[in-house]
């Protein structure tokens, strides 16, 4: 699976912002995920669509307020990622 540049850059910055504890086991399942998600599509490529929603598809619900406070400090609007994510969800 293709991951550009700005994508994986995306990638580390997101996985930098979640807690050191926690990144050993977030960032492969992200990375699985957001792959995932761009098969569903029937892509060879990661988008940020793909990474973002699967960040809140991987993400357990107690959390997800602080995600989005995160990603929204870093200049992402996360109201388009949390549908695309529910939807995807829902009908995949």
């Amino acid at each position: 699976m293709e991951w550009n540049k700005e994508i994986e850059d995306l990638y580390t910055q997101i996985t930098d912002l979640t807690p050191q504890a926690f990144r050993p086991s977030v960032k492969p399942m992200l990375r699985e995920a957001s792959e995932k998600t761009a098969r569903l599509r029937n892509s060879g490529f990661v988008s940020r669509d793909d990474l973002l929603s699967a960040l809140f598809e991987i993400t357990p619900d107690a959390f997800q307020p602080t995600v989005v406070a995160d990603l929204k400090s870093i200049g992402i609007d996360t109201d388009r990622y949390i549908k695309l994510s529910e939807i995807r969800q829902k009908f995949a």
